[in-house]
């Protein structure tokens, strides 16, 4: 049961109630069952979890190439840490400096998003691979 919890627990907090809910349900039937089928959970898991990985990772990619890319009419990229205002202070004429602030925030927001994401994951590894261990002790 405290494995089912600390599963439960490592749930990413923007899963849907309905989804946790089944996700509750459904160990809360294989808590009594063997360790295969806590193992079939944590592999679904981390699936899941690597899934959210890569999205945020191609998510990343599109935001660096656009951030990166000379605009059609010459002149400097945005650039993921260039500053948005000229030499006076003033901001940049040749950007969206709106459009440059809200990618470099979400792009902050991913990173931020893919280290708990990773930490996550070797989570779910060593547990994998404690369980994996366990049930071949007991084979």
């Amino acid at each position: 049961i405290f494995v089912c919890n600390k599963i439960f627990d490592s749930i990413p907090s923007t899963s849907s109630a309905t989804q946790q809910q089944k996700l509750r349900h459904t160990m809360a039937q294989d808590s009594a069952d063997t360790p295969t089928s806590l193992l079939s959970i944590k592999r679904k898991q981390l699936l899941s979890l690597d899934a959210q990985k890569k999205a945020l990772e191609t998510e990343a990619e599109a935001i660096v190439s656009e951030l990166t890319a000379v605009p059609p009419g010459g002149g400097q990229p945005i650039g993921i840490d260039t500053p948005l205002v000229d030499n006076e202070g003033f901001p940049r004429a040749d950007i969206d400096v709106y459009r440059a602030r809200s990618l470099r925030k979400r792009f902050h927001e991913i990173q931020t998003d893919h280290k708990e994401l990773s930490k996550m994951i070797d989570g779910s590894l060593l547990e994998i691979s404690a369980l994996m261990n366990e049930q071949q002790s007991t084979t």
